[in-house]
């Protein structure tokens, strides 16, 4: 959603990947979906949000944190810390709510190094419920730009998470 007309690539024109500012995943666990976000309201950092839809099992999302990472923390507020050298990563304390309306509590749960998430007992499960983290990333470095992660799939995208320091997501022209 969202396709930006600007990108960032080497190569020949004909490798040139498309540049949204959201993917949405449907269905990654059943009747769940997670949406990725570059928010424009933020100095850095990524934004994703858990779509959790009638049938959904909160209890199936787990997320693992891999490469150059230390064992995920949960801080004194219930943030998650993850160190990760050069780049250390906080995921904010989820904020959550019935699309309808309405709040619903939920944080981290850590099980060694994979990540889950729980809603606050009693909640209607049978509407949908967003959960919705923000991932802030700092640096220790004061000048440089690198890619965290990239991916493709076999639809002809690239999916490239970078930053430069001071963290900050920007965009190219």
């Amino acid at each position: 959603d969202r396709k930006q007309t600007h990108y960032f690539t080497y190569g020949a024109a004909s490798m040139n990947a498309a540049v949204y500012k959201t993917l949405l995943y449907k269905n990654v666990y059943p009747h769940t979906d997670i949406e990725f976000t570059i928010p424009e309201n933020k100095e850095s950092g990524l934004k994703y949000t858990i779509h959790l839809h009638p049938g959904a099992a909160v209890s199936k999302i787990k997320l693992l944190y891999s490469g150059q990472t230390k064992h995920p923390k949960l801080t004194k507020s219930g943030a998650l810390y993850i160190e990760c050298g050069a780049i250390d990563i906080t995921e904010q304390v989820p904020v959550s709510f019935y699309k309808d309306g309405g709040a619903v509590a939920s944080n981290f749960v850590l099980r060694g190094d994979t990540v889950m998430f729980a809603l606050e007992a009693g909640k209607d499960i049978t509407k949908d419920i967003s959960i919705d983290p923000y991932i802030a990333t700092t640096s220790n470095f004061t000048v440089s730009n690198f890619v965290f992660d990239i991916d493709y799939d076999y639809a002809g995208n690239s999916f490239i998470f970078g930053s430069r320091a001071p963290a900050k997501v920007a965009m190219y022209n």
